[in-house]
């Protein structure tokens, strides 16, 4: 009888334990997981927007039939850092001009190679229809990418515990060029306007440091701490700054070579040159977070 007594109360605490924890966990357990959000989705802003309002708002740009070749990579530059499976320029660059020149007004053509795969699969199917050809292509690369090409370092220690500073910039340079294809009277391979500019990316660092032997004897110890802050210009992004630039500076070339809105055109070039100069065109700009 007592063996059952005492059966039956550890029957019981375990009912009660059980429960016990069916209530705790259903007390504790969010019904809803909380979610990471960072800043909102912005549009693409960078300091030629200006450049590229001015040369939009010139009429005969409208008229302009633009197509962007392949523009690659070719500083031959890897990041070690994945293991050389990365790179430090963007290979979106051909997709960066087409968003600018389409920025700038002109008539875009669709010329990629998944676009042209397309126009002759309907071909062969027998589909008539008209494709509007480029008067022009835009072709080039990026040519070089050179790392430490000037930069200050700057260290102080005392008694093992001191500041750091390091600075530090890498040289890109893009080259691009509008040539004619053949339309109408007009002879193709023709180059129109050339375009070389080069930028350099910025990067510092800097932290403070403190190192010290604590204790003696056997338990001598040495200590150490580093704390430290870095900031560097976003490389991949900035391409596609330098691809406004070439892509203004090949639009302006050409009114100059045609002969067309020489005072519009200065006014145009006077902002790619000093993009922060004071206009009165409208542009957007993405606001920071």
């Amino acid at each position: 009888m007592r063996v059952n007594r005492i059966i039956g109360a550890a029957l019981l605490l375990t009912a009660a334990a059980l429960a016990g924890c069916a209530t705790t966990t259903e007390k504790t357990t969010p019904k809803t997981a909380t979610v990471l959000r960072g800043p909102v989705t912005t549009k693409v802003a960078g300091p030629y927007e200006a450049a590229k309002a001015c040369v939009a708002s010139i009429p005969e740009v409208a008229s302009i039939r633009v197509g962007v070749g392949v523009i690659q990579d070719l500083t031959g530059k890897t990041n070690i850092q994945t293991d050389g499976t990365g790179s430090f320029i963007t290979q979106g660059a051909t997709d960066m001009a087409t968003t600018s020149l389409a920025e700038l007004g002109v008539q875009v053509v669709e010329l990629s190679f998944t676009y042209k795969q397309n126009v002759d699969w309907y071909a062969a199917k027998g589909v008539k229809g008209s494709i509007k050809q480029p008067q022009f292509i835009v072709m080039g690369s990026v040519t070089a990418l050179d790392f430490g090409t000037y930069g200050t370092v700057g260290e102080l220690s005392i008694y093992g515990v001191g500041p750091r500073a390091r600075a530090y910039r890498a040289t890109g340079r893009m080259d691009l060029r509008l040539v004619t294809l053949p339309y109408g009277n007009t002879t193709g391979g023709s180059v129109q306007a050339v375009s070389a500019f080069q930028k350099e990316f910025l990067a510092v660092e800097t932290g403070l440091g403190a190192a010290s032997f604590i204790g003696s004897g056997e338990g001598l110890t040495f200590a150490s701490f580093n704390v430290g802050s870095s900031q560097r210009e976003p490389m991949q992004a900035t391409i596609g700054y330098m691809t406004d630039y070439g892509s203004v500076d090949l639009v302006l070339k050409l009114l100059d070579k045609l002969g067309l809105q020489k005072t519009k055109v200065a006014e145009c070039r006077k902002l790619l040159v000093d993009p922060y100069a004071p206009t009165g065109h409208k542009i957007q700009v993405a606001k920071a977070n």
